[in-house]
């Protein structure tokens, strides 16, 4: 959040001089904004004034020799012979314009020298204040997006004719913190600052209104949603009496940022309550940034909580305007919401496409956070896609990220993806581990989405570990946290998780009304992908009933979805539960061909707990077909999977084995029975 404030505003000298002074030892970088010489001349003297002698200033500037920063500050480190001073930087702005000039690609060369310079900061623990002008402020933030996640904080001052045409002007990107400890430092200056506004100057409704936004920003920062959003609603009660283009600025400044926390606590309809007030406020001011800010947003939360068309003529509307301004870092935004558009409706070659668009941007503008969300993302689509090499590849690269900028949130998001992945591959006790530290991090987050998704996918995998009471108490948890942030998207997910080990244990009414209920949100949803898997779910129930007809006819309508839609995963599991169909009907032959189509593409995957399950079935069909040898070599290979899973491998007692020329009513009768030994295809 990047505010403006008046030069006169000396409390907010303070707080630049008093984290300069905090952060002795442990290093920040600052961005200053002055709009004039005069502007500049006031707010470094105050500063200076309030840093003390015992914060000496040593100011190197850009223009004037070496134009390489780094090399300049190990110079000068290298003549102290005490700690370093604190290092006011000039000259970027005039860089930044040469650049320009010499139409080079904007911020090019200095974005670079910069970035690769952060890790030298970072180590020696510098304090560093760049002074800047407009330009480079529009440029460095505008377009390089969350330029860096180390960055400590941003202020800019303006003159006070300038002031009511800037006030509470949003940038590009949030402010973060070295460390936690630094974080928690801020917080609490920033609640001294609004002490003092409240206790000294009452009337000053601005400085008090962009006091409370700075504060729910560290708060945001830090997993505090609720105090966060109490403080910016507080904000707009306090201003909702205050009139003119600068106080709709304002006002839509706090819902935007309302909305995002509205969201995050998993109240979709105060998020776009908020949202599309935000919208409305930039409609009637003419700020076409800001108002495809609020539309991204807002196709964001559509896409989530059931509104598909809204969603993508949002995204795509805000899209149109973010390349109209040329921004180059809300493109990307808006392509990595787009691409996840794309594969809940199942065009999976289309969200790769868009995704890697959206990557190669965020790499071009330096911008690691959203690079990383990209990462993670991408992994989550290979993943889909049965590509489990590349997904874990670029979850890594991910997660190493999200460290390297103590990003808590995406930290844990990308360790949910890769205990899916390690379950995948049937590695339960490495899953379990990774899901069990998202949660852990969820819920000190106070994200109470992620945290049911996260618990649903546990329940999941201690379904298919066999450990019944365990997933079927996490799957309830996830439900009733699900349904009281009203989240359709994880409800429905967790009824599918909830119906199938209903079915498995023989709860045919209960598993049916779960997986209706859930195939009648993802039709809401319009998410095609979750509706062909519930569908795949009901036809599996069918086939347990004993409908074998229906049943049949389901999974070649799901068969063909997934082939369509390019999802090569779930067709696998789809020709899984067809071959075992096949081989209920009597269609050994067809039955053995499906199986074997099934296993190539699970061996290819990496999916080692249905390769183990189709091995097994095929040993069943050589059993059938009078192959004795080829079935023992089959099952001796499956179990040596499932014991390697730690999964005992399932039984068939012969009375389930009966001859394949019973009637299929005959056959029926005994499916219940054979089922409950038998284990069905993991999604």
């Amino acid at each position: 959040m990047i505010l403006s404030l008046t030069v006169k505003d000396q409390l907010q000298i303070e707080e630049i001089a008093m984290l300069l002074k905090h952060t002795a030892g442990m290093g920040c970088v600052l961005f200053v904004d002055c709009s004039g010489p005069h502007a500049r001349e006031s707010v470094e003297k105050g500063i200076q004034e309030q840093l003390g002698r015992d914060h000496p200033v040593t100011t190197i500037n850009l223009t004037e020799g070496e134009r390489d920063l780094a090399a300049r500050l190990r110079e000068h480190l290298a003549t102290l012979s005490a700690s370093p001073p604190i290092y006011f930087i000039d000259g970027l702005s005039e860089i930044v314009s040469e650049e320009k000039a010499g139409d080079h690609e904007g911020l090019s060369h200095s974005l670079l020298q910069l970035n690769l310079s952060r890790d030298f900061f970072t180590t020696n623990r510098l304090r560093l204040l760049f002074w800047l002008d407009e330009i480079v402020e529009q440029e460095l933030f505008w377009k390089a997006g969350d330029f860096w996640a180390v960055r400590s904080g941003h202020w800019t001052f303006r003159h006070e004719a300038d002031l009511q045409a800037r006030i509470a002007k949003e940038m590009a990107g949030r402010e973060a913190l070295l460390d936690a400890q630094n974080l928690d430092r801020l917080v609490q200056e920033r609640r001294e600052v609004l002490q003092r506004y409240e206790q000294l100057r009452p009337d000053d409704h601005l400085g008090i209104a962009i006091a409370r936004i700075n504060l729910a920003a560290g708060l945001l920062e830090r997993g505090e949603i609720e105090e966060a959003s109490n403080i910016l609603a507080k904000a707009l009660d306090e201003t909702r009496d205050k009139v003119g283009p600068e106080w709709l600025s304002v006002q839509g400044e706090l819902l935007l940022n309302l909305g995002h926390l509205h969201y995050l606590a998993g109240r979709p309809e105060e998020s776009k309550t908020a949202l599309r007030e935000a919208l409305s406020n930039f409609e009637r001011i003419g700020d076409a940034l800001k108002k495809a800010t609020a539309l991204r947003d807002l196709g964001t939360i559509y896409q989530d909580k059931g509104g598909p068309s809204q969603a993508e003529s949002a995204l795509q509307d805000a899209l149109t305007i973010f390349r109209h301004l040329h921004n180059r870092h809300g493109q990307a935004t808006t392509l990595t919401e787009l691409s996840r558009f794309y594969r809940l409706r199942g065009d999976l070659s289309r969200a790769e496409t868009t995704l890697q668009e959206a990557l190669a941007v965020f790499r071009e503008i330096y911008d690691p956070r959203n690079e990383a969300i990209s990462l993670q993302d991408l992994g989550s689509l290979y993943r889909i896609q049965g590509d489990l090499s590349r997904a874990e590849t670029a979850l890594q690269e991910a997660l190493a990220i999200f460290r390297v900028i103590h990003d808590p949130r995406n930290e844990a998001s990308t360790l949910h993806f890769l205990g899916l992945l390690y379950r995948d591959r049937g590695d339960f006790s490495r899953a379990e581990t990774a899901l069990q530290e998202a949660l852990a991090t969820f819920r000190h987050l106070h994200d109470a989405p992620s945290e049911a998704l996260t618990l649903n996918d546990l329940g999941s995998l201690y379904r298919t570990r066999g450990d019944l009471a365990k997933a079927k108490d996490s799957l309830q948890k996830a439900l009733i946290g699900s349904r009281r942030i009203t989240d359709l998207q994880a409800e429905a997910s967790t009824l599918v998780q909830l119906g199938t080990l209903f079915r498995e244990q023989g709860d045919f009414a209960e598993a049916e009304e779960a997986l209706r209920d859930s195939l009648n949100m993802y039709r809401r949803l319009g998410d095609t992908r979750s509706e062909a898997i519930t569908m795949g779910e009901i036809a599996a129930l069918d086939h347990d009933r004993g409908n074998l007809s229906s049943a049949e006819t389901a999974f070649r309508k799901v068969l063909t979805i997934f082939r369509r839609m390019g999802d090569v995963r779930s067709e696998a599991v789809a020709l899984l539960l067809l071959a075992d169909l096949q081989r209920d009907l009597g269609e050994v032959a067809q039955a053995e061909a499906l199986f074997h189509e099934a296993l190539v593409a699970f061996r290819q995957f990496g999916d080692v707990l249905n390769e183990a399950r189709t091995l097994d079935a095929l040993a069943l069909v050589a059993r059938d077909l009078k192959r004795e040898d080829e079935a023992n070599r089959y099952r001796a290979e499956a179990e040596r999977l499932f014991r390697a899973m730690g999964i005992a491998p399932p039984t068939h007692p012969p009375s389930t084995e009966r001859a394949r020329k019973a009637l299929p009513q005959q056959r029926q009768r005994g499916l219940q029975r054979k089922k409950a030994t038998r284990g069905k295809a993991r999604r």
